[in-house]
């Protein structure tokens, strides 16, 4: 004779068989797959534990210049994946700028970001997150190869001034930067300083120039790959209107400034 406990049992597992299906079949495999889903997602500690990857919620921050400096950056020194966006800088001059950028994130977007030594001497930020991927998606950015896709600045950014500044700031951050080059005339040796920003893509080095004119800075766009600022005067007006946030480009900028000859 069966005891209750084993009745109860099979009344159990007829009652398991007709709503899920014979969980030895792929079928009831993969319905009782969809209903642990359901329940685990409203339990995000307990989806972890098991071992599900749930999409990370972060924050949308507005349209303003905060966000597009960021953009700028990504633009500038990023790639877009399906479910990550990596920043680089160089390991050894540009340390405390990622730092910069990854607290930017923590502020924009609330979620975390790692940093990661690789070889050739770079540091790489690395934000995974799908919905902060369909984010900037939807905020102008595309995935995938930024020359090939000819990138340019958001059409949001450029029709707003204060935008269009802190974008270029993102830029000029991470693609661009204070340099300098010397020459001697009659004996004489000459250092000038420059302020550069390169790329491939056509739309942004237009979008760089564009900014550059509006703030009554004259630039030369080659067209190709580089945007350049020759004159002292014009560089201090870039650095008092548009400054930089990347400590490295900063101490150049007052080196240069400071031991400057002609």
């Amino acid at each position: 004779m069966k005891t209750l406990a084993q009745i109860a049992g099979r009344l159990g597992a007829i009652k398991r068989n007709r709503f899920y299906g014979n969980p030895g079949t792929a079928e009831s495999r993969r319905k009782g797959g969809i209903v642990s889903y359901s329940r685990f997602k409203s339990l995000a500690e307990c989806s972890s534990n098991a071992g599900f990857k749930l999409e990370k919620k972060i924050a949308v921050p507005s349209h303003d210049p905060l966000l597009a400096e960021f953009l700028g950056i990504v633009i500038g020194d990023g790639s877009i994946s399906d479910y990550q966006v990596r920043i680089y800088f160089n390991a050894k001059t540009d340390a405390v700028y990622a730092g910069f950028v990854k607290d930017l994130v923590l502020q924009l977007f609330q979620i975390g970001a790692t940093l990661a030594k690789r070889p050739k001497n770079t540091l790489e930020l690395i934000i995974s997150s799908r919905a902060l991927v369909k984010f900037l998606s939807s905020a102008g950015l595309q995935k995938g190869n930024k020359v090939k896709n000819q990138i340019a600045v958001p059409a949001w950014i450029q029709e707003d001034s204060a935008c269009s500044h802190a974008c270029l700031r993102g830029l000029m951050d991470t693609d661009g930067g204070v340099y300098f080059h010397t020459h001697i005339t009659k004996g004489i040796k000459y250092r000038h300083m420059g302020l550069c920003f390169t790329s491939r893509s056509r739309p942004l080095l237009d979008a760089v120039e564009q900014v550059l004119l509006q703030i009554g800075i004259p630039a030369r766009n080659d067209e190709r790959e580089r945007v350049e600022v020759y004159s002292k005067d014009s560089i201090e007006k870039y650095m008092n209107l548009i400054g930089s946030h990347n400590l490295n480009h900063l101490k150049r900028f007052r080196l240069h400034k400071n031991t400057i000859v002609a």
